[in-house]
């Protein structure tokens, strides 16, 4: 029997202030005005010699399947494992920002969702160097 070998890595999404919310109804337009509680990327890796997953969760509303997909394999290019095995979800919190484009809640953010995978890949990363 393999050893399993884990690691845990984290990185903050918080949106600037100002930056459109979503996810509690249409029309509102409501905008970030303070942070109480940090939004994360949270990243477990575990590896037992065998097989490697990687299983992340955000803290937002939630992301499409194709942008999920996309992130996936980009997370996988740079660990080298493979898109099958990772996992990424979302909290789907209803004050994080938008993050699709979704008649009445809220503009995306341009700059935030581009940031958005190099955040990801960052906690994916650390978790990775974490299991080491």
């Amino acid at each position: 029997m393999s050893a399993l070998r884990a690691g845990y890595g984290e990185t903050t999404i918080t949106p600037p202030l100002g930056t459109n919310l979503t996810g509690l109804g249409f029309y509102l337009d409501r905008k970030a005005e303070i942070v109480l509680d940090d939004l994360k990327v949270r990243a477990l890796y575990l590896d037992d010699r065998k097989a490697r997953l990687l299983i992340i969760s955000c803290d937002l509303l939630g992301l499409t399947v194709a942008r999920a997909d996309r992130i996936r394999s980009q997370v996988g290019a740079t660990l080298g494992l493979p898109a099958r095995n990772i996992l990424l979800a979302c909290t789907h919190t209803h004050s994080g920002p938008a993050t699709e484009s979704m008649p009445g809640l809220g503009r995306v953010d341009c700059n935030y969702m581009q940031n958005l995978p190099r955040a990801i890949v960052k906690a994916a990363g650390l978790a990775a160097a974490f299991s080491s």
